[in-house]
Parts: C-alpha cells; structure tokens; sequence
C-alpha cells in the first residue's frame, strides 16, 4: 500500500489554549489512501456549545487523519504496520466573550448547507448598581440601599465559517427575545422566531421575519418580509419553507396555504379580503411540506379528521407566483385518507419524487401499546402509486429514513425486538431484511453507501453498521455500544460517526465520541456540561463516494482484537454465592452484558432467525398465496370440482397421467400376449 506519510502536514499534536491541553490522539487500522487524502485536504471539523461551567461559550475542534507506520518484530524480521493517528484539535480562532464586564450565551447555532456561513443567537447580560433612598420614622432617618438591576440583550450574530470572524448582526431592537433562526436552502434568507409576542386585546405583534443576507461584506442584513406567528412547535420549525432554488416561499395558515416569490417579499394584510398572493384554499389544513424538487416543486399537505370524515395526506403542485394571485381552491395531484391519525409526520424523498406520511394516534384501539399507534404510508408525486407500507411485525413505527439517492427508504418498526427493512422506494416492495434488535433509530450516510441502526433513549445504545453493496445486499461491518447517546450524526465524508450525550436531556457524563464505519471507536471526549456538538456542513462533492477499506476489519463491541483503541472491560456486577450458578440467579449473562463489549442489554430476546439478515424473497409471498388460492375450490353440483392450478402443478398433473396411462398399456399388452 503506498505511504502517503510525507505528503502529510499536521499541525502539532500538542495544542495548549491557557495552559491546558486539548488533544486526543487514537491509532488505527489505516483507511484507504484516497480517503486520507480527500480528509487531509479538507479536514473535518466540529463544534461544540458547552455550558457555564467549563466556562461557556462555542468551542471549534479539526478531525484530521495522518499516516503513521509502526514497526513489529516477529520470527527474527520487522513487519512494517500502516495505521492511521486520528486527533482532535481545537481551532486557532476560537469565539471568546467580547468584554470582560458582560457574559455572552450562545443559545443555538444554524449553519448553512454549504458551511460558509453560520448564525447564532446570542444574549448578553449585563449589571449595573443604583442607589435608593428610604425614609423610616417619618422622614427622619435616612439609609441608602445599593441594588443591582440586570439587563439582557439579544442579537443575532452571522459568522464566517471559515474564520469564525463576525460578519454583521442584526440589532437587538429588531430581534430581542429571539429563540430560533434558520437558513434557507441556498442560504440567501435567515428566517427569525421571536417568543414572547403579546396579542391581547387584537394587537398582533409580528414576531416571523425574514432577512436577505447581503453578498457583499460592507452591507448590512436587510428586512424583507415580516408576520405574526401565533404558535410555536419545535418539530414544525422552519413555519417559512423555501424550495431548493429559493424562488418560492410557502407559509400554512388558517385554512390556507400561502405562496411568496422570494425575490418580491409582500407583507401579508389579514384586513384585506384580497391579496395579491398565490393562497391555495384548503379547509382544516393543519401541516405542510414542501417538497425539494428542482424540476417542479410540489407541497404536502396533512387534513385532520373531523365531524366523521376521514383525515387526509394531499399533494399539490407549487403554483406560479410570478403569474398566479388570489385565493384559488386547487385539484390534488395524489391524496390518500385514513382514520384514527390525529398527527402526521412527513417525509419527502430527497429529489420530492415520493412522500412517506408517518401516522400517529393518541389511543390503540388494540391495548397493546400505552403510547398509541401508528402507521406508515406511501404516496408518489406523480399518481402513479399510493399504498399503505405493508410491515411483517405489529407495533409502533419507531423511525423510517429515506436514502440520499432517492432510490430506497428504510423503516425501524414493531414491538421490542424491532425489525428493520430496506424497501424499494419504485414500487413500495421490501426488498433487504437487517434482522431485529433494540433499535429505534436509523441513519443513512450521505452517499447512501452505510447505514446505522441504533437503540437510543430507554435502549441501552447499541448501533450496528451495514455496508450496501451493487447487488441490493447489505453486509455487517461492525457493532458498537454507545450508552447514553442522544444524537447521533454522520461526518460529511461518510465515513466518521459523531455520537453525544448533551444536556438537557441528560445532565451527567457529557461529552461525544467519534466511531469509524465499522465501529471502531476513535476518540472519545467529555465535557462539565454540552448543549450541542455537531459537524460542520460542506459543500456538497466536497468529498468522494468510497466504500469500505480494503484492510478494514469486522469490529464487535466498539473494537477490533489487538487494536490499540480497545475498550477495557468494566467488572461484572456483584452476584451472591447462594445466586451463582443457577438459572432463575440474578447474574449478569441473563440479562446481557453491561460492558462496552457489545452485547443486547435488551429485556426483549431476539432469537437467531429474528436477528439474521437477508434478502426479502417475493417467492414465499407467492407460493403462499397460490396455496391460498388452491384451497378455494368452485364446487358445482353434478360437475367435478374445479381447481385453480398453478403451471407446475399443471405440468406435474399431466407427467402422472401419462405414467398412469402407459402402465395401463403395458399391463393391456402383457394380459393379450397370454
């Protein structure tokens, strides 16, 4: 293999930042050259949001790969080993407090898709003392009393992302109590949340807005468009949605959908009966989507149930808002409609050529889940196709992820074991089976090569990773154990695996770990208090679609044997002597390991046949369902039964006649001769 070593340029290892040392280095089994090549140009980087006690602020680390060989002498000769020193270093230009008399809080960070630019809302708070005069005894005693009157501003700061170096913000008389920010597709527009908006007594507060980004650097963020929000869900966030080019701009409202041209903002006025908008009226609308189709842009739509009739998912066409004004009530291009779904979550494929719509509903009517039930259905653009997925397992659809090609979709269901299942997204067709497990989340790379199944939340954190093949196959690489995640993300490359464990939803053991593809663990960091850790976004053919390494190694349990990396082993769990040694004994090997070596710590067993992986052949479906069909018999009275035959057992029927009838001529003939 060729030694790219000396092509190589790493900046020290030893990285101090006020007397402290931030490096983590991990060798291990060398990727392919290319690879290292494609990172070394462009090396991966993260950042991290931490809290007030590991003193605040945003913190920016690189994830670079370098070529390292190491010498083992084994039967008198030295054997020359290629591994790979991954570390993890903080950046040189790192964003600080601005003075020394306020303390800056970086609430969220958003970049853009390409990660040239990144925003954040930041709040500074600051203290000032005043005096106050108190008169006791009628006037006669005077004392003085300091008190401390805190202040907090918010701005929205943008940031280069390449420097970190502020680019503008946009005053806090505009944007004070600001929560959520978010960029549209080509990064062109920051669309702003403000909370807090009081409407009592008819006042509406426009707390919705949206700023051009200016392309050169000396202009400032310019206000185009501006509404009044009056409900806030995180999970429905972004509440302005722009198509992919950014030339049109969606916004559901009371039983409307609004259409802008993005390139002529106009503010909406709720006391005019008409506008000269493109509205598409559609009673109870309660959730859209718009689709990400360069060609021709469609929206979803989601209809609740009411006064007895059924819910609904819509497709729409985006109308021309360069041509099309007014209210109009269009013609759905697929619709499909259910009962007992109260919410829905859609899911567009990534060129909008097909919708999942994810069901859910408050009360199974069945009493075998506490949370409800829910379902999964499949809608295509085009009409061509719309059906309900077709699940082999009862229970909760816990996840269901499209590939970045478009071409497959995967879905995480059933009760504990959960199955998991590759479909074609053409036809709705199950077509690959990766066996059950405790999982409830998935993760497609961004080429669509690897994918991630892992058991997060309630589940102990195991992850399993699958290697797509030409052949529609998909191999194991490897396992790991990732206790306590709460997110999990893959590096732009394709090839790393940024898990952690943040705050608030877990306030102890903070920190992230990077794994590579086939669960090796590469480093592993931990933090007083992490809000977030995320990677950087790049531009997209910033690196090559590569498969597995041809040296790489099926890893179990976050760990190849001999690798340096290896986990040490946590000492089993304390078990009594009268315990030991007995079945219905609480030992550890009944309940699975607890050890970072891997294992399913889940209650739910999985048998081998669950857990094996394969491809779902249509043949069993067929012959069952000939067999179905050979049981129902046409009876006649007076006639001989009809039998639906299939065209081997028509074939194999007619074989036994003629044997039948030859023996016959043989025994005819034999009785003549005597």
């Amino acid at each position: 293999m060729k030694n790219v070593s000396e092509n190589l340029f790493i900046s020290s290892p030893f990285w101090r930042t006020n007397n402290t040392l931030y490096i983590y280095k991990i060798l291990l089994i060398m990727s392919d050259d290319e690879a290292v090549d494609a990172v070394h140009r462009l090396p991966h980087e993260m950042y991290e949001r931490l809290g007030s006690v590991t003193g605040g602020g945003l913190r920016f680390n690189i994830v670079s790969d370098a070529h390292k060989n190491t010498s083992s002498s084994s039967s008198g000769g030295d054997d020359i080993n290629p591994v790979v020193e991954t570390s993890v270093q903080p950046r040189a230009n790192q964003i600080s407090s601005s003075t020394t008399n306020s303390s800056e809080e970086y609430q969220c960070i958003e970049y853009t898709r390409d990660g040239s630019l990144f925003a954040s809302i930041v709040t500074s708070s600051s203290s000032a003392m005043c005096e106050n005069d108190e008169d006791e005894s009628g006037g006669q005693n005077t004392s003085k009393t300091n008190k401390t009157n805190k202040t907090s501003k918010t701005n929205v700061v943008l940031f280069d992302g390449e420097t970190n170096a502020e680019v503008t913000r946009i005053s806090e008389q505009f944007v004070q109590g600001a929560s959520c920010v978010a960029f549209s597709n080509t990064g062109k527009f920051l669309s702003i949340y403000r909370k807090g908006a009081n409407h009592a007594g008819g006042t509406k507060e426009k707390n919705l807005s949206v700023w051009e980004i200016p392309s050169k650097e000396n202009d400032e963020p310019k206000k185009v468009f501006e509404c009044f929000q009056k409900t806030f869900v995180k999970q429905e966030w972004p509440y302005l949605q722009f198509s992919k080019d950014d030339k049109v701009c969606a916004r559901c409202v009371t039983n409307e959908i609004q259409f802008y041209d993005a390139e002529k903002f106009e503010e909406e006025k709720e006391e005019e009966e008409t506008s000269s908008l493109a509205r598409y009226r559609i009673p109870g609308v309660a959730l859209a989507r718009l689709s990400m189709s360069e060609t021709k842009p469609t929206v979803g739509v989601f209809v609740p149930e009411s006064k007895g009739i059924p819910g609904s998912v819509r497709i729409y066409e985006v109308p021309d808002v360069k041509k099309e004004k007014g209210v109009s009530e269009p013609n759905a291009v697929a619709r499909k409609s259910f009962f007992r779904i109260s919410e829905v979550d859609l899911k567009w494929s990534p060129d909008g050529s097909a919708l999942l719509v994810c069901g859910y509903c408050e009360v199974d009517a069945s009493n075998k889940n506490y949370y409800g039930e829910s379902s999964l259905h499949f809608l295509k653009a085009d009409r061509s196709l719309d059906c309900k997925v077709d699940l082999s397992k009862e229970g909760p659809v816990h996840d269901a992820q499209w590939s970045p090609t478009s071409e497959n979709f995967a879905v995480c269901y059933g009760f504990m074991p959960a199955k998991c299942t590759i479909f074609d997204a053409k036809k709705c067709v199950a077509t690959y089976e990766l066996g059950a497990g405790p999982h409830n989340t998935i993760r497609w790379n961004p080429f669509g090569r690897f994918i991630m199944l892992a058991g997060f939340g309630n589940l102990p954190g195991d992850v399993k990773f699958y290697h797509r093949l030409f052949d529609g196959k998909f191999k194991l690489m490897g396992s790991c154990r990732a206790a306590c995640s709460v997110t999990a993300e893959w590096s732009p490359c394709g090839r790393r695996l940024l898990t952690s464990t943040v705050a608030p939803r877990l306030n102890v053991d903070n920190g992230f770990k990077i794994w590579r593809y086939n669960g090796e663990l590469l480093a592993h960091v931990e933090r007083e208090k992490l809000y977030e850790a995320a990677w950087r976004p790049r531009k997209e053919g910033a690196y090559p679609s590569l498969g597995i390494s041809k040296n790489s190694k099926r890893v179990e349990g976050g760990s190849a044997s001999g690798s340096v990396n290896a986990i040490p082993e946590k000492p089993a769990a304390f078990v009594p002597p009268h315990l030991r040694n007995k079945s219905g004994g609480s030992s550890t090997s009944g309940m699975g390991s607890r050890s970072n070596s891997g294992g399913n710590f889940s209650l739910a067993t999985v048998s081998a046949e669950e857990a094996r992986a394969g491809k779902v052949k249509a043949a069993v479906d067929n012959i069952a369902k000939k067999q179905q069909q050979s049981q129902q018999k046409r009876v006649i009275p007076g006639a001989e039964p009809v039998v639906n035959e299939t065209a081997a057992q028509k074939k194999n029927r007619k074989k036994a006649e003629a044997r039948r009838a030859k023996k016959l001529a043989e025994e005819m003939e034999a009785k003549n001769k005597v």
